[in-house]
């Protein structure tokens, strides 16, 4: 028998769209040596709970000083897979928002160096309950 739980409703979202950089990125060390440009978008899912507690003193959490962050990390070393890179992003705002946010976030990689494939490639990672978004069109 299975107890009826409340859910969180995460109805509030904080979006960083675009943010952009030209990353070291790639399996060779030839591949890596021309930084390709990236594109991430995050989501930042706040629970309806607590949406009272955002004030305008800026002290909730800080989307420019995240975005920074984000561009520091992606542009100080190189990396070899997207999944890595976007883990690592993943792991630096975990820290940084209170942990009953919950985040999702797309890495796009705009080429990737093969002329039949024209819009790139595209990692998405999410912490947010199963079954509780869709891949967006």
């Amino acid at each position: 028998m299975s107890e009826n739980l409340p859910q969180t409703v995460y109805n509030n979202i904080l979006s960083i769209n675009s943010l952009s950089a030209n990353v070291s990125l790639g399996i060779t060390p030839e591949e890596r040596s021309v930084p390709q440009k990236v594109v991430i978008d995050l989501r930042f899912y706040i629970p309806e709970s607590m949406s009272s507690s955002i004030d305008d003193n800026g002290e909730y959490f800080c989307y420019h000083n995240l975005s920074e962050k984000i561009y520091a990390l992606c542009t100080s070393k190189e990396y070899r897979l997207i999944e890595f890179l976007i883990m690592e992003v993943y792991r630096m705002i975990r820290k940084q928002v209170p942990d009953d946010v919950k985040l999702w976030i797309k890495l796009h990689k705009t080429g990737i160096l093969l002329d039949y494939v024209e819009k790139g490639a595209s990692f998405i990672y999410s912490d947010l309950p199963p079954h509780s978004w869709t891949i967006p069109a």
